[in-house]
């Protein structure tokens, strides 16, 4: 009897990801409430589970910010956060954007009837467009946009931000506007089956901006409980700095016991941290198999640079508005700096102490947070190919700086686009 050519899951790869969408889905729908206690006893049965698949769920759930893990106490779904809501709509409005210019000219005839058939059932009403947004209905259409850039980083930042937002149209969604719902996402729509890539992205843009009010205006903060330092956390970020010191190389097995005896930790911790480490892109797993350091690839790269310039040069408009001295005293200090040392090393150094003083006036927690996760891969990928740091040097800087001191954020925006323009091949040496 031949073997049999159906494919089926033995590895467990399958049950892991479907508790992960069952607990999302309990949180994002308000079956577990705002402020609940996750305990892993009763979440062990009420899902037919075992502690250790509960626990490599609940850490995912914690990197998209709906779990909220007091050491040695418990676990609880986090608190919905209007001002945190409305910071990862700017973020995903971004890349959203960013999907839509790349995305566009490779729809397909499928895509197109995908389009026309969201808008002759969600946008024939404004109740039927509210409906859309409530259900997230309304990622039908993004769906289309994210699938033909295919950047896996976009892809990234949106799956790290849609589960929170998500759960806020859950439930508040009555708050929205129905009408300017409906009609900026018609726009959407309608520019795109017309062909029109343009009007594409100013529709989306008007659409992200019809925010509830709630959000928009949000100031208030909801209280966190003081914690430190997972050890978890801890772990992940030892391992995070040997990848990009180069202690740790590119495809280098990471095993567990080697791991736990370097760091002192036992094996949860450990495997907590590398499923996250995963997730950001720098480790890659393998069911049974040790992870390893993720190999270098030139679409990876690419990918990362462009989701990376996308949100810095969000960041620097932000700045500009809200608090440039931070990022000019910075601009000056690197000016300096490199005109005593032009090194890769040195323009590596600049370039990350300018974003932390972008990010530092930008003032945008949700950002900074996304930018810190994308930042090891971007870092990692510009100490092995230095040749990315080209653009970044003194007179770049200069230029930028004096674009920021005037308040010119179409010139700043254009300076800052170089240095993450990077070739879809690597340069050639003679």
């Amino acid at each position: 009897m031949p073997i049999p050519t159906t494919p089926i899951d033995v590895t467990g790869a399958a049950e892991r990801a479907a508790l992960y969408d069952r607990l999302l889905d309990a949180i994002v729908t308000g079956d577990l409430t705002p402020g609940q206690r996750l305990g892993e006893q009763e979440l062990c049965e009420r899902f037919g589970t075992s502690r250790a698949a509960l626990g490599e769920a609940l850490a995912r759930l914690s990197l998209v910010g709906l779990t909220d893990v007091v050491p040695r106490r418990s676990t609880h779904v986090t608190a919905v956060d209007p001002r945190r809501v409305h910071q990862a709509l700017g973020v995903l409005g971004e890349v959203t954007a960013a999907a839509i210019v790349d995305g566009f000219p490779r729809l397909t005839d499928a895509d197109r009837d995908t389009l026309v058939a969201y808008r002759d059932t969600w946008l024939v009403d404004d109740a039927a467009a509210l409906t859309a947004l409530r259900e997230s209905r309304v990622s039908t259409v993004h769906d289309v946009f994210y699938r033909r850039a295919a950047n896996a980083d976009l892809d990234r930042v949106r799956s790290w931000l849609s589960p929170g937002i998500v759960r806020f149209h859950r439930l508040h969604g009555d708050a929205a506007d129905a009408a300017a719902a409906r009609r900026t996402q018609r726009a959407l729509v309608d520019a795109a089956l017309a062909g029109d890539g343009q009007a594409t992205v100013r529709a989306w843009r008007d659409a992200a901006a019809a925010v509830p009010t709630a959000v928009r205006e949000a100031t208030d903060v909801p209280a966190r409980r003081p914690t430190t330092p997972l050890i978890r956390d801890r772990v992940r970020d030892a391992i995070r700095r040997a990848i990009l010191d180069g202690t740790l190389l590119p495809g280098e097995l990471l095993r567990e016991a080697d791991l736990m005896r370097w760091l002192g930790v036992s094996r949860t911790p450990v495997r907590d941290a590398l499923a996250t480490l995963a997730e950001i892109g720098i480790v890659t797993q393998r069911y049974h198999q040790p992870a390893r350091v993720a190999t270098l690839d030139r679409r990876e790269f690419v990918d990362a640079m462009r989701t990376a310039g996308v949100l810095r040069g969000y960041a620097q408009r932000l700045c500009v508005a809200r608090s440039p001295q931070a990022l000019l005293d910075a601009l000056d200090a690197e000016i300096a700096v490199l005109a005593d040392d032009d090194s890769p090393g040195s323009r590596l150094a600049a370039a990350t102490r300018v974003v932390d003083a972008t990010l530092a006036g930008a003032r945008d927690e949700v950002l900074t947070v996304v930018l810190d996760r994308l930042a090891p891969r971007v870092r990692w990928y510009a100490t092995h190919e230095p040749s990315v740091l080209d653009a970044f040097d003194a007179a770049a800087l200069r230029e930028l700086r004096d674009a920021v001191r005037a308040g010119d954020v179409a010139r700043a925006a254009a300076v800052d686009a170089r240095f993450y323009d990077v070739a879809p091949e690597p340069p050639t040496t003679a």
